[in-house]
């Protein structure tokens, strides 16, 4: 069977009213179907039993970018610097993340997911980079094609993203945000030369990872984004494998 991965949709706005869509940029399902598997769109809920049943139809999840998450959910006031926010989504994209990790599901986390990832585990985030102790460099890159590398990445000896990757990766940048105290479980597997942290891991697991650049968008032209999803859907797949065999 062909392993199937749940990519998280964002609600879409218009205006200052939240409208009845749910989206997913075609990049995102794209890196999927490119490292081997079958992407399947998660609509945003309220519902806990919609949402199980979604996830028991995957063997992974893909959390993607979006906006900022409400700071209320780390103990912090908002900043000035501060995007904007959903709660809504913020919820249930909490309530569907606790539940894979519960369930020791491989996930890949990008952007706005990493943070997530963070948040969930008891960390925080710098509402705005530029609040960091060192200089931030610039992390939300002009260049408009978003296959277009910005910035160097330096990934972590010992961690499970440099099984994947290489020491140092091209890697493209938008975002304003970035990680500051480190959750429960989770070890640092990236950072950039201002100190900022790129990519971040459970420590006990094969493939929780979260990444604060967007791989979906380099997959055509870099061999080590694409072995980032090759690798998440594979151990998706040996994950799904497993609890098939169980159920048998």
């Amino acid at each position: 069977m062909r392993t199937i991965i749940g990519v998280i949709a964002s609600p879409l706005s218009e205006g200052r009213n939240q409208s009845d869509r749910n989206a997913v940029t075609n990049s995102y399902l794209n890196a999927v179907s490119a490292g081997g598997g079958i992407p399947v769109i998660l609509p945003v809920t309220a519902d806990k039993e919609q949402m199980e049943g979604s996830m028991n139809l995957c063997d992974g999840i893909l959390f993607c970018g979006g906006g900022d998450i409400n700071p209320l959910l780390y103990h912090q006031n908002p900043h000035p610097l501060l995007g904007s926010c959903n709660m809504e989504y913020d919820c249930f994209q909490i309530m569907i993340m606790k539940k894979a990790l519960e369930r020791r599901m491989p996930l890949l986390a990008i952007c706005r997911g990493i943070q997530l990832l963070n948040v969930v585990q008891g960390g925080t985030l710098y509402q705005d980079v530029t609040l960091q102790p060192k200089e931030a460099m610039l992390h939300m890159q002009k260049e408009e094609d978003r296959s277009r590398p910005s910035h160097k990445v330096f990934v972590t000896e010992g961690t499970r993203l440099r099984d994947i990757l290489d020491g140092e990766v091209l890697t493209n940048s938008y975002h304003h945000q970035s990680v500051k105290d480190l959750g429960e479980g989770l070890v640092i597997s990236a950072k950039t030369e201002d100190d900022t942290i790129e990519a971040i891991e459970m420590a006990d697991h094969p493939f929780q990872i979260g990444v604060q650049w967007h791989p979906e968008c380099m997959v055509k032209s870099s061999e080590s984004m694409r072995r980032l999803f090759c690798e998440f859907v594979k151990v998706s797949g040996e994950y799904a494998g497993l609890f098939r065999k169980i159920a048998q």
